[in-house]
């Protein structure tokens, strides 16, 4: 494996874990919407995604 290799593993590992911890936070009511829209072809982590950049912009906004 070369460095480069692994590095791009390791970010994936990251970014894997961030979205985990963020799904940790939710509440069953807002799993449930997230897991329904998953169901209708949304996919999941883009949609988590998604929410941990507007998470992370409210915070630096103070909105949150």
């Amino acid at each position: 494996m070369t460095h480069d290799e692994r590095d791009r593993v390791i970010a994936d590992l990251r970014k894997s874990h961030a979205r985990y911890e963020f799904v940790r936070t939710l509440t069953p009511h807002a799993f449930t919407f997230l897991w329904q829209r998953c169901l209708r072809g949304e996919k999941f982590d883009a949609m988590v995604d998604e929410l941990i950049l507007e998470r992370a912009k409210a915070v630096t906004n103070g909105t949150l």
